[in-house]
């Protein structure tokens, strides 16, 4: 197990190592445009439920500053496990949900009452960008590992 926790932890880094090795924060009519695939639910299930994802906020957004990680571990299709930015608390669950090919799911910014916001995922590459709805501000990125290595 302890061998999934380094590989996990490897991940994140080659991931997001160095913070001028983030990618851009994009908008999602770029990313059609350039031929990106954007997600279907089946893909989404299939990618998200039973593992966990190493998360880095690109762009600012009400309670996520830009450059933060955090870690989501999806238990089933109903809840998942939010391990925020170190310092910034301990780990919650939350609801998310499909609706159509966007994943939808309770935010909980700090200080604020919670609220429902949903996305549209792509492929891009070696990682899987978040692209809110309806504006289209492609604002984080992931990548998924299998299972929940982090005991979330």
């Amino acid at each position: 197990m302890g061998r999934l926790v380094v590989l996990a932890l490897s991940l994140l880094g080659m991931a997001f190592g160095a913070l001028a090795q983030v990618p851009p924060p994009k908008q999602e009519k770029d990313l059609v445009a350039a031929g990106h695939t954007r997600y279907t639910a089946a893909r989404i299930r299939q990618e998200l439920i039973g593992n966990t994802s190493y998360i880095v906020q690109l762009a600012s957004v009400p309670g996520a500053p830009a450059g933060i990680q955090y870690t989501i571990y999806y238990k089933n299709d109903r809840e998942r496990v939010i391990r925020p930015a170190p310092g910034a608390g301990s780990a919650f669950t939350t609801l998310w949900w499909l609706e159509g090919d966007l994943s939808c799911g309770e935010e909980r910014a700090p200080g604020a009452p919670t609220k429902h916001a949903c996305y549209a995922l792509y492929d891009v590459g070696s990682l899987r960008y978040a692209c809110r709805q309806p504006d289209g501000l492609c604002a984080s990125a992931a990548r998924t590992v299998p299972g929940n290595p982090e005991k979330l």
